[in-house]
Parts: C-alpha cells; structure tokens; sequence
C-alpha cells in the first residue's frame, strides 16, 4: 500500500506537469502563428494591414472607394499624404489624410483611434479598430514623413 501512494503521487504529478506542458505549448504556437510585427514603412503597412483589412472589394479597393479612398497597393501613398479628407467634418476643418511628420494632424490617425461623431465610425469598419502593434507602426510611418 504504500509504494502505491508515491506512484499515484508521481502519476498526478506527471499529469500536471503534461498539462502544464500542453498549456505552455498552446502558448508557443499561439504566437508563432501570430503575425510577423509591422514595421513604420509604407511597404510592411500595404502588406500587413491594407492589403488584408482595408483594401477589400467592399472596403475601400478600385471598385467600392469607400470614403473616395483605395488603398490597394501602389495607390495608397497617392490616396493618402498631403489628400484633402472627403468626411464633411474632416473637410470643414481642411485636415488631410496624412500630414507627414505630424500623426496627431493626420485624419488617418483621427479614423484608426477614436474619430469623432461627425468624422464617421472606426476603421477598420466594424471592428474594435486595430492592434497596438499596428496602430503605433502607422503612427511611426506619419511622424517619420510617411515615406513612400
């Protein structure tokens, strides 16, 4: 009886340590699969948030042009810095998409943080907005002169 004690002790012990295990591992592959970090340039930008969330063909692509905005790749730049916003509140107050140098200036920064009443809903459009990681690479992309 009693060298039966310690191995269902040990047996316990080594389910947990298994589970443990298994959550750890549930971990790892979590982040693996999570997508490469953004990096501040238009490239990364296109790539990782546009081309996947924004530039959809209800979105904002050639044949939708939500807001008077595609931003497929090779046209985003130009859709983008120094443009005149087409939201009427925006317009009223003659903000641009994107002021480079100047984030806190850039309607974009306005639409993808917390727009006002007037200035229309949150992008991404029915979403609770963008991650940390990729708001703050857009930000760095507006201060840094928003470089094509």
């Amino acid at each position: 009886m009693s060298t039966s004690h310690p191995r269902k002790g040990k047996g316990s012990r080594l389910v947990l340590l298994g589970l443990g295990l298994a959550l750890i591992g549930c971990g790892s592959r979590e982040g693996s699969t999570a997508p490469a970090a953004v990096e501040p340039t238009l490239i990364s930008i296109q790539q990782q948030i546009l081309t996947p969330g924004c530039a959809l063909s209800s979105c904002h692509s050639s044949t939708s042009q939500r807001g008077g905005l595609v931003l497929e790749a090779g046209r985003s730049y130009r859709q983008w810095v120094g443009v005149l916003a087409e939201n009427e509140a925006a317009r009223a107050k003659s903000k641009l998409r994107v002021v480079p140098g100047h984030p806190e200036q850039s309607f974009l920064l306005d639409k993808l943080t917390g727009p006002g009443a007037e200035e229309g809903r949150l992008m991404p459009d029915g979403s609770t907005g963008l991650n940390p990681a990729q708001l703050e690479a857009i930000r760095l992309w507006v201060a840094r002169g928003a470089l094509e």
